[in-house]
C-alpha cells in the first residue's frame, strides 16, 4: 500500500530527513527544482527551516483530522478548498496529481474520488473543465461542506 502523505506547491517548502531508520521519498509530477540544507555543527535548523517544519507539522495534523474522521464528501470538499487556497484564492483548479493519488492521500478509493466528484457536479458546487482542472462554482457552499 502507498500512503501520500503531502502535496506540494508551486513555490512551497517540503523536507525531511535522510537516516538509516525511516524511508522517505518525493515523487514530482511536474518540473521541480530541490535544494539541500545541512543542519549546523550544533544541530541547529535557521529560522526559515523551523517555520517550513512548524506549518508542515500544523498541515499533518489537519489532514489527520481530515482523513480520520469526516465522509468522502467533506475530504473531497476539504482537498479542493486547501487546493485553492494554496492556488490563490481562485475559483479555478490545478490537479496536477491523479484520482489515485488523491484517493491514497485521503484515504480513498479512486471510484469514491470520481464518485464524489460526480457528486459535487451534480449539486451544482463545481464543473469539471477537463480531468486535471475543477471550476468551483458554488464556493460557499463548498467551504459549508468542509467545515
Amino acid at each position: 500500500r502507498r500512503q501520500i502523505v503531502a502535496f506540494h506547491l508551486v513555490g512551497e517548502t517540503f523536507g525531511f530527513e535522510i537516516n538509516e531508520t525511516h524511508s522517505f521519498y518525493a515523487e514530482a509530477m511536474v518540473n521541480t527544482g530541490l535544494t539541500t540544507v545541512e543542519r549546523t555543527a550544533g544541530g541547529l535548523l535557521n529560522e526559515r527551516l523551523v517555520g517550513v517544519a512548524l506549518k508542515a507539522m500544523i498541515r499533518a495534523q489537519e489532514h489527520l483530522l481530515v482523513v480520520g474522521r469526516q465522509s468522502s464528501l467533506e475530504k473531497i470538499a476539504v482537498f479542493l478548498v486547501d487546493l485553492a487556497d494554496r492556488q490563490g484564492g481562485t475559483d479555478l483548479i490545478d490537479l496536477p496529481m491523479s484520482r489515485i493519488d488523491i484517493g491514497d492521500y485521503l484515504g480513498l478509493t479512486i471510484e469514491t474520488v470520481s464518485r464524489t466528484i460526480s457528486k459535487l457536479r451534480e449539486m451544482g458546487i463545481i464543473t469539471l473543465r477537463n480531468a486535471r482542472c475543477i471550476e468551483i462554482i458554488k464556493p460557499e457552499k463548498l467551504r459549508m461542506l468542509s467545515n
